[in-house]
């Protein structure tokens, strides 16, 4: 206790003294690197000159703060400083303290919804007045400028149709006198509840009055109620408020906000912003945008200026292509590939940048397969599942990897690889047009997705399913009407096809001659005798079709 009172009271003499009576235990806990440089350190101490002795005892600490216990050793205070630059993740990616004041913040109301404590409110209106409403008027007494976004939900869109794989939750109609559900978070995977809450809360929001030297802008289905010293918002047809806050962020930039901080959870906002920042840097030098980001313990503060100076102008602008490419909400990732693994192929092959950057220059331009481009995203495909292959084609890759390892390598077919590379045209599209409050967007039926039940669903492929294929090369000669196909279907997929395609990929027709007479307990299954003449004519292809 005496030894972290001398800092705290910066005394130095007792410092010395404090050390010299400490010193026997590190001889005693056998603590060698203490035992030998603390003698040391001691040593020096105790031999300053008197003039030194002097200056010691005013700076040999430093005050955090005026309070006169609050002096702490020089060391200990870099390494605080030192963390607070850096953050989690190293200062390289643009994490640390924000701005002390901003010009205007900007709200993921959804973010809000979900971070805010709710516990305490007993119905909706208690909520809204006592928490959610308290709130915002706090923030908006440091800004000159508050937006507040929320999603809209629509019955037919990609993106409803990738909630319904998160769950439902328990419905609840949202009125004023509604009692607070007690499972907020089962509450909230309803996307009714959601639309009726943010509904309910943006009227509470609108109907209190607003300073005349504040901004306020909130948004309530395609329309932006405005209150305030505000020039008023065109409508916005944005379902996400993803896309939608891009919108409120040009607004703000043109009406001359420079310090901007966007509160929200969501990664696709980070990288849409990071995205977006080299074009506005451009026409606005000055601006400097800042995301609050995460929640409880993984909330921190993101300098987007540092992450796009770090990745540069380019790399910034394909952030997002790369996003949707690698796995996103509405586009699935490649099976056992993260976004590290994919992070380091980008970084030893950064020509697909150029691939990105067209899709990100030409949104929504139909696919074509002959393409340079295409042909790059296929190369970058096959390096994330071999970083030494030199092939271009995944079909090769598969191939090649399948003899390699003896197995199935779950690297896409050519085929699904492009309805992939389809979704993420359409997610990009999207995305880069996201700075218009009404874009044009094309239906997604032409862009790797279907309608089923009146849900999209992604169209995986093209070509026939293995399984499905297999039957065409096998007949049942059983004596029943309607055949054993269905019944044995596990059997075909588990033992036939793999057999067949060792045979086909590395050419042992002796593995091929064992389905001559393939035998089940409910019947006999015989190769046709055409595609065997062609297996062993060494035309595989046919054999194939």
């Amino acid at each position: 206790m005496i030894f972290i009172r001398v800092h705290r009271e910066k005394d130095f003499l007792l410092y010395v003294e404090s050390l010299q009576s400490l010193m026997f235990l590190f001889f005693a806990l056998d603590h060698y690197n203490y035992c030998c440089w603390v003698s040391v350190h001691l040593r020096d101490m105790q031999s300053l000159p008197a003039t030194l002795t002097k200056d010691f005892q005013k700076h040999w600490v430093v005050n955090k703060t005026q309070k006169r216990f609050s002096a702490l050793p020089i060391d200990q205070v870099h390494e605080q400083e030192n963390a607070k630059v850096k953050g989690k993740g190293g200062d390289l990616n643009g994490q640390g303290e924000p701005l002390a004041r901003f010009d205007c913040k900007i709200f993921d109301g959804a973010a809000l919804v979900h971070g805010l404590p709710t516990s305490s409110a007993s119905t909706f209106d208690d909520c809204a007045r006592t928490i959610f409403q308290p709130f915002l008027h706090r923030e908006l007494q440091g800004v000159k400028r508050l937006d507040l976004v929320w999603d809209r939900y629509l019955h037919s869109s990609i993106k409803e149709s990738t909630r319904q794989k998160r769950g439902c939750g328990v419905r609840r109609k949202v009125a004023p006198k509604t009692r607070m559900p007690t499972k907020w978070k089962d509450f909230l995977r309803d996307s009714t509840n959601k639309e009726e809450l943010f509904s309910f809360l943006s009227q509470i929001v609108i109907t209190e009055e607003c300073p005349h030297d504040k901004e306020l802008y909130v948004t309530s289905g395609t329309s932006v109620i405005s209150r305030g010293d505000c020039e008023p918002m065109m409508d916005c047809t944005h379902e996400e408020a993803d896309t939608r806050i891009i919108v409120h962020l040009h607004h703000a930039v043109d009406r001359e906000a420079e310090k901007i901080l966007i509160r929200t959870a969501d990664t696709d906002v980070v990288v849409l912003l990071v995205g977006q920042l080299p074009a506005l840097l451009h026409d606005h030098p000055d601006i400097d945008v800042w995301v609050a980001f995460g929640m409880g313990r993984n909330f921190c503060h993101y300098n987007i200026n540092t992450i796009c100076q770090n990745l540069g102008e380019d790399k910034s602008r394909a952030l997002p292509l790369f996003h949707a490419f690698t796995g996103c909400d509405t586009n699935s990732c490649f099976l056992d590939k993260g976004k590290i693994s994919a992070w380091k192929v980008w970084k030893s092959h950064p020509d697909v940048t150029g691939a990105f950057l067209h899709i990100v220059e030409n949104p929504f331009q139909p696919v074509d397969v002959s393409s340079a481009h295409i042909q790059c995203l296929e190369r970058f495909t096959v390096l994330m599942y071999d970083v030494t292959s030199n092939l271009v084609s995944v079909n090769d890759a598969r191939r090649e990897l399948f003899c390699k390892k003896k197995r199935i390598v779950f690297i896409n077919w050519y085929d699904a690889l492009l309805q992939n590379i389809k979704r993420v045209v359409y997610q990009g599209g999207i995305w880069t047009t996201s700075r218009q409050a009404q874009p044009t967007v094309p239906s997604p039926e032409v862009w790797g997705w279907t309608m089923q039940h009146v849900h999209w669903v992604p169209v995986w492929m093209t070509i026939p399913e293995a399984a499905k294929a297999c039957k065409e090369l096998i007949k049942c000669v059983c004596k029943s009407e309607a055949g054993c196909l269905q019944l044995i279907t596990d059997t075909i997929a588990v033992t036939l096809i793999p057999v067949l395609y060792v045979s086909i990929l590395k050419n042992e027709l002796l593995a091929v001659n064992h389905l001559h007479h393939f035998p089940c307990t409910m019947c006999e299954y015989s190769v046709f005798t055409s595609t065997m003449n062609t297996l062993e004519s060494g035309d595989e292809g046919e054999a194939i079709r």
